[in-house]
């Protein structure tokens, strides 16, 4: 008897949810009507070629942005290298601009300061012929 009353109250439960559902979307039903009762129009499904065709910009564009980073981060990636230390630094901008003279003479200070007197005094001598 117990467990027919638990299943009788479960049953009665259950459609007082049902009904309490039922009013809240009679009442969404008012709250939707304007004053004079009338329903706003239905908003209209986007056609499928509409959407597609401002849908493709943004995959386009996305994906410009995608290869944008990858092909940035390699480039970044590369020039750290170039930052290891001052010798690295300013080879690579002697080669970039060999006529640099200001490259030449601080690859110079880089040498001397490594204890390379002989590089350092080629480097200065061809950094202060470019300079002048």
């Amino acid at each position: 008897e117990a467990g027919v009353e638990a299943g009788v109250e479960a049953e009665v439960r259950g459609n007082d949810c049902e009904e309490d559902g039922k009013d809240d979307a009679a009442d969404r039903h008012q709250e939707n009507q304007d004053e004079d009762g009338v329903m706003p129009p239905k908003p209209r499904r986007r056609h499928f070629l509409l959407h597609f065709l401002f849908a493709v910009p943004r995959r386009v564009s996305m994906c410009f942005f995608v290869g944008a980073i990858v092909v940035l981060s390699r480039r970044t990636h590369e020039q750290a290298g170039c930052w290891r230390n001052g010798r690295t630094l300013w080879e690579s901008a002697i080669r970039s601009e060999p006529k640099h003279g200001i490259a030449h003479v601080n690859l110079g200070q880089w040498y001397l300061e490594q204890g390379n007197t002989t590089y350092a005094i080629k480097k200065f001598k061809k950094g202060t012929a470019s300079l002048m």
